[in-house]
């Protein structure tokens, strides 16, 4: 929720529309304050942070045009 909200505040400031994609400023708050949580506690290394945040960007990116293709989002982003 925080990432979101962070990159919403970033989008606001960029006079971004709120239903506008910022393509990476959607994704990269949401996916990397979880795992900038567990590399802070040493739970992961910075190899395996950079492989999940391209993992969750590229996954949500492709996740959200299926679901536009089937109907259940009204944009693809």
């Amino acid at each position: 929720m925080t990432g979101d909200l962070m990159s919403s505040f970033i989008k606001r400031r960029l006079d971004y529309a709120s239903s506008d994609q910022a393509l990476l400023l959607d994704q990269m708050p949401e996916s990397a304050l979880p795992f900038l949580y567990l590399f802070y506690i040493d739970e992961i290394t910075l190899a395996w942070f950079a492989t999940g945040i391209v993992i969750f960007i590229v996954s949500e990116l492709v996740l959200s045009r299926i679901l536009y293709r089937m109907g259940i989002r009204r944009r693809p982003y």
